[in-house]
């Protein structure tokens, strides 16, 4: 069985506590893109509150947000 989806929680996982990702996040997060796996935001945090880093972050495009109450499909 392949992996097709990561969903990623935020503070205190993902993110450092500046709220940077580490170059090893970043490099994880890129090769598992490339391996066409769906990298998704999963945080209590709205849309609006996300970090750049991760919204911007190539290949990342999809995001549940507000607890669950919200999914988006946004380009980075």
């Amino acid at each position: 069985m392949s992996v097709k989806l990561i969903a990623l929680d935020l503070d205190g996982t993902t993110l450092r506590s500046d709220k940077s990702l580490s170059p090893r996040t970043e490099k994880a997060l890129a090769e598992a893109i490339a391996r066409d796996i769906n990298v998704v935001i999963a945080t209590g945090r709205c849309f609006g509150a996300l970090p750049k880093v991760l919204t911007e972050f190539p290949g990342i495009q999809y995001a549940i947000t507000s607890n669950g109450c919200a999914a988006r499909r946004h380009e980075a």
